[in-house]
């Protein structure tokens, strides 16, 4: 809950607990190197880090918590030798190879960052969140194509993986495949039928499409999940005022 709120002194409070219940486990540790280097006192965040390492030298948390203030410090080749280091003890970590892809992005290096990611599905080939990555990496190389396929990869293998189909939409919406779009969207809430930022995408696909009241329903049901939406109320009081709907109800 401290993480999701990014309330770093909750998290570190926890971590304290977590230390004092299970000492010679690398999780608390490593949370409170986090909480440490998000704040900038990285003394403190290093002496967690390797206290995560040598309670537990085969778990990747010491290791990505020590890369994660390397980078944090700019000593890119130091976090990237962490993360690989993480990598080879776990190879299905989620966290250390997107923060070894945020070094090579940090750096310009695109192209490694996506061989990088490559070579971790070659390991774990059924891993929905390498193939979002890879996904993402190509969409922003402007390889569509292979974005595609990468992010139907992700979506097949974990049909809960929301983002994944997001950027997906998003993808097909460029090259112009609205239904296709609109399929996969269909298909994704079958699956996650109380996911507001699905029907977000879904109205914004019927708005291309210039079908306006499905838009607006898509919305409606947005907002029904988490009225605090603030895509969502945009959208809906935007497409309401274009067709001259209820102005008092746009306002609010």
């Amino acid at each position: 809950a401290a993480l999701r709120k990014g309330d770093m002194e909750g998290l570190a409070r926890a971590a304290t607990q977590i230390v004092t219940l299970q000492p010679t486990l690398p999780d608390g540790y490593a949370l409170r190197a986090l909480s440490f280097t998000t704040r900038s006192q990285f003394a403190e965040a290093e002496k967690d880090a390797t206290k995560a390492i040598e309670v537990a030298p085969e778990h990747p948390a010491g290791y990505v918590q020590m890369g994660n203030l390397r980078m944090t410090q700019k000593r890119y080749e130091e976090a990237e030798r962490y993360f690989k280091d993480a990598l080879s003890h776990d190879p299905a970590s989620s966290d250390a190879l997107q923060s070894l892809v945020q070094v090579y992005l940090l750096e310009n290096e695109t192209d490694k960052a996506i061989a990088a990611t490559k070579i971790q599905i070659a390991k774990i080939p059924d891993n929905s969140a390498f193939y979002y990555l890879l996904g993402t990496l190509l969409s922003e190389k402007k390889d569509l194509d292979g974005a595609q396929s990468a992010l139907q990869k992700s979506a097949e293998i974990n049909h809960h993986n929301v983002g994944a189909v997001l950027r997906l939409g998003q993808i097909l919406a460029t090259k112009g495949q609205i239904d296709e779009a609109l399929k996969t969207c269909e298909r994704a809430l079958q699956e996650n039928p109380r996911d507001p930022t699905l029907f977000v995408l879904q109205g914004q696909l019927y708005e291309v499409k210039k079908e306006g009241e499905k838009a607006r329903e898509a919305y409606r049901k947005a907002l029904e999940m988490a009225p605090d939406n603030p895509l969502a109320s945009n959208n809906l009081a935007y497409s309401m005022l274009e067709t001259g709907g209820n102005l008092d109800i746009a306002f609010s």
